[in-house]
């Protein structure tokens, strides 16, 4: 998948997704949580997901809102 090499050849990952995200499943699975560096997303990721991003290094940014 394109996603995996690019990945591959970075510096670094990031994945922006907003908090909708979480919950949907896809038929697709781009990468592993170990290759993302940082998640970028506009509310605290539910325990299950926040714990999988902290065991495996990937730091967390949360985007402020104007509203």
């Amino acid at each position: 998948m394109l996603s995996r090499i690019v990945s591959d050849r970075s510096d670094s990952t990031i994945i922006l997704a907003d908090h909708k995200k979480y919950e949907q499943m896809s038929r697709f699975k781009a990468f592993d949580w170990k290759a993302a560096d940082i998640l970028i997303t506009d509310r605290q990721p539910p325990e299950k997901v926040d714990t999988a991003r902290e065991m495996q290094g990937t730091n967390l940014l949360l985007a402020e809102s104007d509203s």
